[in-house]
């Protein structure tokens, strides 16, 4: 068996460890990770010191397996530059339309983060069908999660229907599938809109059965946020910000006015229609001012995604500038709690922490400050009160705008 059946095995068992933190901090523990291939970006080695997030680790970028799928169909005589087609597959599971995670969910589990690649989609009742249906008309494969031939014995949940649409040009894949046995397990086939290709993959976890969807753009190689391309996905609602709170250079948190280097954080969530739970943001704009009115700090649209969307290898990602740096777990461990163990994954209620200060938008890139310095508003004792604009924008552009005031 490989090295995946055993972390397909760890989504169901973690160890807890737990971490003083000061007294006006949640305390921390760990949680338990899900491994999909995505971002992981450790906080721990980074050098920052502003975000309280010193009992979690990560990992590096790692998309390489959606880069292989999509390589395969790039190497295979079919045309993956995207034609000017618009982009409207079919809802692969008919029984819901609630999601669980998104693409740049934050998410953390045991004592590991990382940010979301793709759409999970997810039952709200162990009732309802697990059968899943094919998004478009094209052809197909089956592969493994890292691009590679099904074998023996490859679970389940490790399995991935993706295919080539001939009208858009794109790659739709489908994992943790548990296919239709009446499906080829090598070389390419045909697939219908509407057909079954198989069933929700077992994860060992109570209600936690679901599929993750990736569309990619194989000829530029990088990820479309599927919200965008399947219609039958309801999302009208705008964000909100719950709080607003801010840290210092120590990441101590204060909700009143402090001298010195501070860090900006909205704690905001989003809705959908149908799903009953939180899910992230996509985009964050912010502006601060002192009493007088001069801008503190301020910040354009940014596209959180940028970090993660493309498959190429990037020179410039460093673990120190990507968007999951920029996310204070530390005051979130109340939120571990849930259907899914040791995570926040099961909490309908969590909220996403951004520290809005560390990020910048480069040649209309958005990106995290490298440096703790250049990530803070720097607040001298002459200021009595600023007052923070947040813009926040989910996936289809529905957008909230939200102002804080903070005094001494």
């Amino acid at each position: 068996m490989r090295n995946l059946s055993m972390l397909v095995s760890a989504v169901a068992s973690a160890t807890i460890l737990s971490c003083a933190q000061p007294a006006d901090q949640d305390p921390t523990s760990t949680e338990l990770i899900e491994f999909e291939p995505g971002m992981f970006t450790s906080l721990t080695r980074d050098g920052k010191a502003d975000l309280p997030n010193a009992t979690v680790t990560a990992r590096g970028l790692d998309t390489s397996g959606y880069k292989a799928i999509a390589t395969r169909w790039a190497s295979g005589s079919f045309d993956v530059t995207r034609s000017n087609a618009p982009a409207a597959f079919a809802w692969p599971v008919a029984s819901t339309r609630s999601v669980l995670n998104r693409a740049g969910t934050p998410i953390r589990l045991s004592s590991e983060v990382y940010e979301h690649t793709g759409l999970d989609i997810i039952r709200n009742s162990e009732a309802d069908s697990d059968v899943v249906t094919s998004p478009v008309t094209g052809r197909a494969m089956l592969t493994d999660w890292f691009g590679g031939d099904l074998i023996a014995d490859d679970p389940a949940y490790s399995t991935v229907l993706s295919i080539w649409d001939p009208t858009t040009h794109l790659v739709i894949q489908v994992m943790h599938l548990n296919p239709d046995p009446a499906l080829p397990r090598t070389g390419f086939f045909d697939v219908q809109r509407g057909q079954v290709i198989g069933k929700l993959a077992e994860i060992q976890i109570a209600g936690g059965r679901h599929v993750h969807v990736n569309v990619v753009d194989a000829k530029q190689m990088v990820l479309i946020d599927p919200v965008t391309v399947f219609p039958d996905y309801v999302d009208s609602i705008a964000p909100k910000v719950k709080t607003a709170y801010l840290l210092d250079a120590a990441g101590k948190r204060f909700t009143k006015l402090i001298s010195g280097p501070l860090d900006i954080v909205a704690a905001t969530f989003d809705r959908d229609n149908n799903s009953p739970r939180n899910l992230e943001p996509a985009s964050i704009a912010y502006i601060a001012k002192d009493q007088a009115g001069n801008v503190l700090g301020q910040l354009e649209r940014c596209k959180l995604s940028d970090a993660f969307s493309t498959l190429i290898d990037n020179p410039n990602w460093t673990i120190k500038t990507s968007t999951i740096g920029l996310v204070d777990f530390g005051n979130a461990a109340s939120e571990m709690t849930g259907f899914w163990p040791n995570s926040d994954l099961g909490n309908p209620e969590r909220t996403f922490r951004y520290a809005v200060t560390n990020l910048r938008l480069v040649d209309g890139h958005c990106s995290v400050v490298a440096t703790d310095r250049d990530g803070q508003i720097n607040v001298s004792d002459t200021v009595s009160k600023i007052t923070v604009q947040f813009d926040i924008w989910d996936g289809r552009s529905n957008r909230v705008r939200s102002t804080r005031t903070f005094k001494r």
